[in-house]
This record gives C-alpha cells, sequence and structure tokens, in this order.
C-alpha cells in the first residue's frame, strides 16, 4: 500500500522563506507518517493572492534554478519521498506560469504548466502550452 499525504498550509504571499518552512515541516511530519508521496498546494513558495503582476514576476524563479525546487530535492533524499507541490515560474520565454513540480531524491522529474487558469490567474500568470502537458528539465530528459 502506498502512503500520500495531501498538505494544507498556511501560506503568506512574498514570505518566501516562512512557506519554505512550512512546506518542509509538512514534508517531514508526512514522512514521518510513511507518506511516499507528499503534494504541497499550489503556489506553496510564493503564495497565491498577488496584488499585481510586478509582485507575481518579483517572486517567480526558473524551474531549472529555484531555490524552493532544490530544497524539496534536498528534503526527497532526506525522507526518501516524492514531492509535488506548485511554485511562482519564471519560464525561459520570460512569462510567469503558475506551475508544479514532482521532485524526487534524484531531482525535478517533471515541470507541469497550468493551462485552464482561473478568475483572475490570468492576470498574473500565462496558460501553459495545451499542447504539451510536462518538461522534464534536461537533467532529468539526461539520465
Amino acid at each position: 500500500m502506498s502512503v500520500v499525504a495531501a498538505c494544507q498550509l498556511g501560506l503568506a504571499v512574498g514570505e518566501v522563506e516562512s512557506n519554505r518552512a512550512a512546506a518542509a515541516a509538512a514534508v517531514a511530519e508526512s514522512a514521518g507518517r510513511g507518506a511516499e508521496l507528499v503534494v504541497l498546494p499550489e503556489l506553496c513558495d510564493s503564495g497565491y493572492v498577488f496584488t499585481g503582476v510586478a509582485e507575481a514576476r518579483a517572486l517567480a524563479t526558473p524551474a531549472a534554478d529555484s531555490p524552493t525546487l532544490r530544497q524539496w530535492q534536498a528534503l526527497a533524499g532526506r525522507y526518501r519521498t516524492t514531492i509535488a507541490g506548485g511554485f511562482c515560474e519564471l519560464g525561459e520565454d520570460g512569462l510567469v506560469y503558475n506551475s508544479a513540480a514532482l521532485v524526487g531524491p534524484d531531482g525535478v522529474l517533471a515541470v507541469y504548466r497550468k493551462a485552464h487558469l482561473w478568475d483572475a490567474e490570468a492576470d498574473f500568470f500565462t496558460p501553459g502550452d495545451r499542447r504539451r502537458r510536462w518538461s522534464a528539465p534536461a537533467t532529468a530528459r539526461s539520465r
């Protein structure tokens, strides 16, 4: 039997370090209860409700160089689990995406950019490409 933990966290917009700390605590607790997959909230690193486009852009990081995804990789290795969670992504194209990553001990396995934005999300994010549901970063593709 596989154990999956779906975590609800009290996140704050722009409080990236405290949001990462809350995510790390949730991963540790979930793994301690035997979770093989820990699912974190949408936009777990940045928080969700932005005041404007500039705020979303300032909080976005490229998937290939995301401190959040590096932290999730370290946590996945330490706790022998896999983490799925949302992050504010700055794409290689310069656009901001509401993305989710699947991260294991060996790195990022996949990144999905939300294609169907809801309500005011379209004010801050670019829809993901509907033809490409996910992408594996170069480090994962080269294995």
